[in-house]
């Protein structure tokens, strides 16, 4: 039994360095990606102004989405996101590259950062983004930082807030069997009501 132990702690432990290797391999990659895109830009740049680093770099977007196989909005938000982690969060984008976070925590990070406003809250968020959200679940890392951007910028979320409440709506989608999946888009407090009315009255139903 012993040796089962130590052979299931050492195939976790490998797998745990698999992942972190992932995540570093996927950190160059975006790195990778943002250096092709800027020397295009810089190339020409020098050879035809800013207009021409622009077409410079549109066309390395799409050399990029042909070779990768990937859609032309994806290359470029994997640019963008890259981009705004080196010049605004260098500590999460180095601990990227070194494996301590997950792609889907860096991009859960940088999901925040887009919703701040002023420019000294990237500070403070690049100083506690790793040590609170590394060791996280992707799901408990997007409340913790939800719950942060809040409590850093109290104005601007009351105005975000505001925005997504004007627009809020319900959609259908076909899903198949003759079923239909109802999404709304709604505020926290009328979600919580709702569920739980729906989960009263499923909890009154006779069983079958």
């Amino acid at each position: 039994m012993l040796g089962t132990r130590v052979d299931d702690r050492e195939t976790i432990d490998q797998i745990v360095l698999r992942r972190q290797a992932l995540a570093s391999v996927e950190a160059a990659e975006a790195a990778d990606l943002l250096d092709y895109v800027d020397r295009a830009r810089t190339t020409g740049e020098e050879h035809g102004g800013q207009a021409q680093g622009r077409r410079r770099a549109d066309a390395a977007v799409h050399e990029l989405s042909l070779a990768l196989r990937l859609p032309v909005p994806t290359v470029e938000r994997q640019v963008a996101r890259a981009r705004r982690l080196r010049s605004q969060l260098p500590a999460v984008w180095q601990a990227w590259h070194d494996g301590h976070l997950a792609t889907t925590t860096v991009e859960a990070i940088d999901r925040a950062a887009r919703r701040l406003t002023r420019p000294e809250s990237f500070g403070l968020l690049d100083d506690v983004a790793v040590d609170r959200v590394g060791t996280l679940t992707p799901g408990q890392a997007v409340r913790w930082l939800d719950r942060w951007v809040d409590r850093t910028e109290p104005d601007a979320a009351a105005e975000r807030h505001k925005a997504a409440f004007a627009d809020r709506s319900v959609t259908l989608r076909l899903a198949g069997d003759s079923m239909t999946r109802l999404t709304a888009v709604l505020s926290a407090a009328d979600a919580a009501a709702i569920m739980r009315s729906l989960t009263g009255t499923a909890h009154q139903l006779p069983c079958r």
